[in-house]
């Protein structure tokens, strides 16, 4: 097994084998969905209109290029969510992205029951809480988890849980948590697909 993994590391290396992943962007409108995908596509910052349609993208995190897809987060769009997940038939192979707003408490309690609801019909696909504008004053991580009511799963990389969930913090515009968000792809693509 040593060998095979060394030589799949050379080949990895070398550009031979390339590693893919799909990824969709949720959560409610004005989270920082379309900004995020643009920072880490083009590592690009600017003022974007709601968005109206779904928008699709590439970046590359480590060695795995990912397919990810912002699907908007007005009320007419979210029904599109199910059917992003729904064409997945192997869960293991999205990735969700669950953005929320930090700075914006009234519209917590919203993004909790969509993140609850979401829980239920990505089939157990690894999922990725992102607090963001975190370079605004707002929830910290705790106080988001406990707010989302979050407290019961098992959060982290762990390959044994259920269902492999975790809550990072990211700021678009300082960058701040952004190569974490990466690192934790990258991560969690090479656990989902063993």
């Amino acid at each position: 097994m040593f060998l095979f993994d060394w030589f799949e590391a050379f080949l990895n290396w070398l550009g031979f084998l390339k590693k893919e992943g799909s990824l969709i962007i949720i959560g409610l409108g004005n989270a920082g969905k379309t900004t995020l995908l643009q920072v880490l596509s083009k590592d690009v910052l600017k003022a974007h209109m709601p968005t109206q349609r779904p928008h699709m993208d590439h970046f590359v995190a480590s060695n795995v290029t990912f397919k990810a897809w912002d699907l908007g987060g007005q009320q007419g769009l979210r029904a599109l969510w199910r059917n992003y997940t729904a064409g997945s038939s192997d869960s293991s192979k999205l990735i969700v992205i669950f953005m929320v707003d930090t700075t914006d408490p009234q519209q917590l309690g919203e993004a909790k029951a969509e993140l609850h609801d979401a829980l239920e019909y990505t089939n157990g696909a690894p999922m990725l809480i992102v607090g963001s504008k975190i370079d605004r004053p707002g929830l910290n991580r705790e106080q988001l988890i406990q707010a989302l009511d979050l407290n019961s799963h098992m959060l982290g990389l762990n390959e044994n849980s259920p269902r492999i969930m975790d809550v990072l913090m990211v700021s678009s515009v300082s960058r701040k948590g952004v190569p974490e968000l990466m690192n934790w792809l990258s991560k969690c693509h090479s656990i989902s697909n063993k």
